[in-house]
């Protein structure tokens, strides 16, 4: 089993970067050309777009754009996802007992990125039902015209089809 070590800043700087995005309605938008996604997108946030592949195609449904404090993201219509390498916090566990271990690694951290997340983004989270099966525990911001989620994905015991635990920051548009 490997446990990640990495510090938290990384993360505190991701939702720095998100609570300076005051009304997320301005970035969302229908499904459709690309290119005008990453120009309103842009033009909200001061966000800088990531250069295009060497094509952009009918298919393409999103863009990446680097924040002033490093964050990448990825931009959707109607959503966007925070890329941080240190979005695990073990992985290739191999048994009961080291999961038990990386839950008992996973958990603090998780209680450390949630008092980040109030202390930047101005009040405490919703403590949300997760949604999903392998989502552990599920943290959730409103702001308007979105919901800022932060959620520990992790079986609620060892599976080995799912040999690790991590975390993922994304928003979601809302009608809030």
């Amino acid at each position: 089993m490997e446990i990640s070590r990495e510090d938290l800043d990384p993360w505190h700087r991701a939702l720095a970067d998100l609570a300076d995005v005051r009304d997320w309605n301005r970035l969302w938008g229908p499904d459709g050309d690309v290119l005008v996604l990453r120009d309103r997108v842009a033009a909200a946030t001061g966000w800088v777009p990531m250069p295009p592949g060497p094509v952009i195609d009918d298919r393409q449904r999103s863009w990446g754009f680097d924040t002033p404090r490093g964050t990448v993201v990825d931009v959707h219509p109607q959503s966007v996802l925070v890329r941080l390498k240190q979005a695990w916090v073990a992985r290739d566990v191999s048994n009961e007992q080291e999961f038990v271990e990386a839950v008992g690694v996973a958990l603090p951290r998780w209680d450390r990125l949630v008092a980040a997340g109030a202390a930047v983004l101005g009040e405490e989270p919703s403590q949300a039902e997760p949604d999903l099966e392998d989502t552990r525990k599920l943290a959730v911001w409103h702001s308007p015209g979105a919901e800022i989620r932060l959620a520990c994905k992790a079986p609620l015991h060892y599976d080995e089809e799912l040999p690790g635990i991590t975390f993922a920051l994304t928003v979601e548009a809302s009608n809030r």
